[in-house]
């Protein structure tokens, strides 16, 4: 077992083995009126085999950012735009 330097919840295991890790957090403006907007979702790629980050990306806290099959891109849903990044 090793433990993974960032937290967040698992979103998806590509067959590479790679990880894909998603934290959101959100404005301080909207807790305090205890709403829901504003907020901020930073999505992590982690990969066993080198035991290290290999992407990592913030983006708003609406959409989605599913990791391809094998692990070697990822899609970010931002607001009404689509932006994929290939992984090292």
């Amino acid at each position: 077992m090793e433990p993974i330097p960032d937290a967040g919840h698992l979103i998806g295991i590509a067959a590479s083995g790679r990880l894909a890790l998603e934290s959101t957090r959100s404005s301080g403006l909207a807790d305090a009126l205890d709403m829901d907007f504003g907020g901020r979702r930073t999505l992590v790629v982690y990969d066993p085999s080198t035991r290290a980050v290999c992407f990592r990306e913030t983006s708003g806290a609406k959409g989605g950012a599913p990791l391809s099959p094998d692990g070697l891109h990822v899609a970010i849903v931002d607001g009404g735009s689509l932006f994929i990044y290939s992984l090292p």
